[in-house]
């Protein structure tokens, strides 16, 4: 059983139906649920004992233009309390920018895509320069993504953060590639101080 679940290494994160979320430890236990609020730009996760309350939320605002589309993601714990900020640009084409703010309006961090065309191989979760987490599709369980925290010894990025990020990226519906060549490899990626390869799996 998970005894905490927001100091866990890797989030596989499944959408189940148009509006629901499950996550879970690297594809073992289910560690929380996060539902979208019909009508409304908000994202709740769950834990999976409890739907009474939420332990984080997810709010947004997108201001669209010709060229330009801005999303605004504020997030908060169980208590309102702000725990961050996720700012994003997306082109019609695709071409998306991440950037991480705290509760002060400051940045703190991006979330750096590597783009091949009009899909993306994976993000690198950069907090303060240093790579704290990457974020992929994985080949063999169905439409799932992983969040990948297992280079940040030092806990550069919040746990509740991260698996809100996780979700965000999930839920705005980013075209990826999967990993899929049981030959070929991805570029290396810094976590931390290590250097370490997602392979990709058939």
């Amino acid at each position: 059983m998970i005894t905490d679940k927001f100091a866990l290494e890797k989030y596989v994160i499944k959408k189940r139906f148009p509006a629901t979320y499950i996550i879970s430890g690297d594809y073992k236990e289910i560690a929380f649920y996060a539902v979208k609020t019909i009508g409304r730009n908000q994202i709740s996760i769950f834990d999976r004992q409890s739907l009474s309350a939420a332990l984080l939320k997810i709010d947004w605002k997108v201001k669209k233009g010709l060229t330009l589309n801005t999303y605004k993601f504020n997030i908060v714990d169980r208590a309102h309390t702000p725990l961050g900020k996720v700012e994003c640009e997306r082109t019609p084409v695709f071409s998306t920018t991440f950037t991480i703010k705290d509760v002060y309006d400051r940045e703190i961090g991006v979330i750096q895509p590597d783009q091949v065309g009009y899909a993306y191989k994976y993000f690198n979760v950069i907090i303060k320069g240093k790579n704290a987490a990457a974020f992929y599709k994985n080949a063999h369980v169905g439409a799932s993504y992983i969040m990948d925290l297992s280079g940040d010894k030092d806990k550069a990025l919040d746990r509740k953060l991260a698996v809100a990020i996780a979700v965000i990226l999930v839920a705005i519906g980013i075209p990826m590639q999967k990993f899929t060549s049981s030959v070929d490899w991805a570029k290396p990626v810094i976590v931390g101080d290590e250097l370490y390869k997602i392979k990709r799996r058939s």
